[in-house]
């Protein structure tokens, strides 16, 4: 189509600029580029996860499902759980969009601060997630630690309420 639009230019002897000709080849050519563009890869994220860890003295694993746990301190009480990721991998190292549209999807409206806490071979986002829970209007901070096991990418989250910082970082001993 681009081949007879410049043909069809050239046969009735329109004379153009230097610029001007070179404008409309940059045109048509990223007309091309567009239809041309590869389409993205299917995200193949993984239903089932490894929930087999060590926590420390204190705390155990519960409600046990294909895709998520629940962590109970010694009360018997929620304190956090793990969970499969709606994440790549190499999504935890780049700066694009996918950690910021994982968060939103969890807490629509809410605030966060990650870091890196690792290389790109086994790489940690910590994750400090602020929202307001409608019910009591109070402001909760769930911290989160984003971590990759056999290939694929778990949750790790504890509410600051329940736990302190001094147990989180015990906690996380199991993926660090």
């Amino acid at each position: 189509m681009c081949y007879n639009i410049l043909q069809t230019i050239l046969r009735k002897g329109k004379v153009m600029s230097m610029r001007k000709g070179i404008a409309v080849i940059l045109i048509l050519a990223a007309f091309l580029c567009c239809g041309c563009k590869k389409e993205a890869e299917p995200r193949m994220l993984p239903q089932k996860g490894d929930f087999s860890v060590t926590l420390p003295e204190g705390y155990f694993l519960g409600n046990i499902q294909e895709d998520s746990c629940l962590i109970f301190n010694e009360e018997g009480i929620a304190v956090g759980g793990i969970r499969l990721a709606d994440l790549l991998p190499k999504e935890l190292t780049t700066d694009g969009p996918a950690v910021p549209r994982y968060l939103d999807s969890l807490i629509p409206g809410s605030e966060y601060f990650c870091w890196l806490g690792s290389d790109k071979d086994n790489p940690i986002q910590y994750v400090s997630h602020q929202f307001t829970d409608p019910d009591t209007k109070e402001r909760r901070i769930i911290s989160r630690t984003l971590y990759v096991k056999d290939g694929i990418v778990y949750d790790l989250y504890l509410d600051t309420l329940l736990v302190s910082d001094n147990e989180i970082s015990k906690i996380r001993t199991i993926v660090e």
